[in-house]
């Protein structure tokens, strides 16, 4: 399938913000607005077959700038259990003058797991080359009855190049369904 379409985007900054880098300093003030329109062209191969994949190309302003993007996914499917793909993502911001500019790429495989009727294991890693940063995330999902869950997370942060970890976390979520 192949689709095309524009998007009119309008943002009122409702803090200080930088898009280019989110942790340092502001360059884009509160209460400023913005309206751009950004362009895509996507095509998606048929959902239907085992082996399936997306490729996306778009562009247009950015805030006060330019963005201009491509990124694609691919996927292969073993019935009845489980899917495996891999997502990325490259995007080139120009911002006027001092706002500055980047090219960022995020690469994404992710694998999930049916384990049984009742238990799926969902796994995915992020890199992401503009911070250097590595994310995992693993969530174990047991359905004991219909809309019913008892979930397992863990997810950590770490920099590629020492395998330093910058921060990790175990969640355990449980959601029960009762029909009154």
């Amino acid at each position: 399938m192949l689709m095309a379409k524009t998007i009119f985007n309008f943002q009122r900054l409702p803090s200080d913000f930088n898009p280019i880098y989110p942790f340092g300093d502001t360059t884009l003030l509160t209460g400023q607005t913005y309206r751009w329109r950004e362009h895509s062209l996507e095509y998606s191969s048929d959902t239907r077959k085992v082996f399936t994949y997306k490729i996306k190309a778009s562009g247009g302003e950015y805030y006060n700038g330019e963005r201009i993007g491509i990124g694609g996914t691919v996927s292969y499917r073993v019935q009845p259990y489980g899917n495996f793909s891999v997502t990325w993502d490259y995007n080139d911001i120009r911002l006027p003058g001092v706002y500055g500019s980047a090219k960022i790429l995020l690469l994404s495989p992710r694998l999930d797991l049916t384990l049984s009727r009742k238990v799926f294991l969902t796994s995915f890693f992020q890199y992401n080359d503009r911070f250097n940063n590595v994310n995992f995330n693993s969530r174990f999902q047991w359905r004991f009855r219909p809309a019913s869950d008892f979930f397992i997370v863990y997810a950590e942060n770490y920099i590629p190049s020492t395998l330093g970890t910058k921060n990790r976390s175990l969640v355990l979520k449980f959601t029960y369904w009762f029909n009154l």
